[in-house]
Order: C-alpha cells, then structure tokens, then sequence
C-alpha cells in the first residue's frame, strides 16, 4: 500500500514539479517545512482555521480522474486516506506538537467525510464573469469553487456572533484564496503571441478585469459588513484586491515557473499576516509589473 501511495502523491505532485529534478524536491520539502514552522508559530492565530487546509484535499478529491479506478482497490478508501494524510502532515504535525486533540478529530472527521461523498456533478453556472480572462469560468467549474463562497459569509456570521473579528480577517483571507487561485492556470503561450494588444494593454486589461471580477465574489461579504454594522472592518477590504491582482502579476512574471509562483505566493500571503510587511508587499507590485510587462513582451515577440 504504501508504494502504491507513493506512486499516487507522485502523480499528484508531477505537474508541479519537473520530474527527476532533485533541487525542485528540496525546494518544495524546504517549503514544506517552512511552512509547518510557521504554522507552529502562529497556531494559536491560525488554530480555528486549520480546518481549512482540508478544502484543497476536498476539492482535489472531487476532481481526480482515478477515482473509478481506484475504487476496484479493496481498499481504496484506506488507500485514499492514508494519501491524504501525507498531504496533510505540515498541519498534523502541528497539531499533534499543540496536544490539540479536538482540532485532529476535527480534521480526520472532515477527510473521512469527503472519501464518503459520493462525486459530484457537474453543475453549469452562468457566472457573471468578465470574458477577457476565461479561466475565471473555468476554474470555477473545474475545482467547483462555488461551494466555497458561502463560507466566507459564514465565517462573517460567526464573528459577528462571537464578536470575534479574527474570523471577519480570516473570512477576508478565504475570500483572497478563492480569487487568487484563479491564476495558477496558464494561457497558451500562443494566445499571448496572437493579441492584438500590446504587453502592457494586456497588463492593463488584465488587472481591470481581475479588479471587477474579484469585486463580484467579495460584494456579499462587503454586503454583509454594512448589514451587520462592521464598517470599520472595511479597511481590510483592498487586501481582496491585492491577494489575486499580486498572484495575477506573479503569473505572468514567473510564466514558464509555475513552481516559483506558487512559492513567492504562499510567501506573500503569509508576510501579509505580519500587518507591518504590507508596506513590503505593495513596494513588489510595481517590479512583478515591470517583470510581467517583459516577460509578456518576450513571449510575444520571441519569433522576431
């Protein structure tokens, strides 16, 4: 079982990491393991959250492509979990370090749960998505992001109950996930090559469009915020711009690295935690500008 878990995470990993390259495994385990020693730093932060590092397993599961075949595996729900856990060893460990008993029932309750749903359909939207960027459609269909987009509100919900605003932050910081997973899909660099427009219309057109789709998935909890008398909290509100206009820069910056963009990201994301960093974050956004806008013109222009 266990080679055939290996052989699995593998897969799941290829399209991530180029095969048999020994620095980009060090690499990703580097950040593995950055990642768990910032997760121990700030558990107490981030403790009422961990739970959702289990969405990205939830939304992997209902969208892998072996699942039928696995199923003729006696096993394969015991396969499937123990696959899972590896995933999910950067929080385990973290909860295993804190004692923290009720978070590790939480979390294994919440796998068990989905190898128990059955897959699910796929359900058209008519989503209301600018069409200059097609993968916002198609990201929320593919990896069914829909199903997402309530917790925020309930996230909002809970604080407002518990008077808790952590969990109004935090419902920002899933808001900026959803919107900012978008851009780890690529256009065709054939695509690039064919618009009429120059780089730097394109970098335009793109944050414009990025702008206006990001405030269609953020308008509920905004909403919500006025409702509910949370004016105050509206000043984090352009940390939902900056989350997928950051990683939509970083996309076109690090083009032909998905790897890279994926890293830079996560570490963005987590200088934004220290709210003194912000100021670091929005000094990047003019240079991933420039380095997007060149490596666009590169792309285009590559046959002259």
């Amino acid at each position: 079982m266990l080679q055939i878990n290996i052989k699995l995470i593998e897969i799941r990993f290829r399209k991530f990491l180029p095969p048999k390259d020994k620095a980009a495994i060090v690499l990703f385990l580097c950040f593995y393991v950055f990642l768990t020693f910032i997760l121990n730093s700030y558990y107490e932060l981030v403790r009422n959250f961990i739970f959702l590092f289990s969405i990205e397993i939830l939304s992997y599961h209902i969208n892998r492509k072996d699942l039928e075949f696995l199923k003729l595996y006696q096993n394969y729900k015991v396969l499937l979990f123990t696959e899972y856990l590896i995933y999910s060893l950067a929080v385990l460990v973290v909860i295993a370090i804190h004692l923290d008993i009720l978070q590790l029932f939480l979390y294994l309750s919440l796998i068990i749960v989905y190898l128990n749903l059955s897959r699910i359909s796929s359900k058209k939207f008519n989503y209301p998505f600018l069409l200059f960027d097609p993968f916002w459609h198609i990201s929320f269909r593919k990896n069914k992001l829909w199903l997402v987009i309530p917790i925020p509100l309930l996230f909002i919900y809970l604080g407002v109950t518990h008077q808790n605003d952590n969990l109004i932050i935090a419902s920002f910081f899933i808001n900026g996930i959803i919107t900012s997973s978008v851009f780890f899909n690529r256009d065709w660099p054939s695509y690039l090559k064919s618009t009429v427009l120059t780089p730097k219309l394109f970098i335009v057109k793109s944050v414009k469009t990025t702008v206006l789709n990001t405030l269609m998935i953020v308008a509920p909890s905004i909403i919500s915020l006025l409702l509910l008398n949370k004016i105050e909290l509206l000043l984090f509100i352009p940390l939902l711009f900056i989350f997928p206009l950051l990683n939509m820069l970083l996309k076109y910056a690090y083009f032909t690295n998905l790897f890279l963009q994926q890293i830079y990201f996560v570490l963005a994301i987590g200088s934004v935690i220290q709210i003194y960093l912000v100021p670091i974050v929005l000094i990047l956004l003019p240079c991933l500008y420039n380095k997007a806008l060149i490596n666009i013109h590169n792309i285009k222009y590559a046959h002259n």
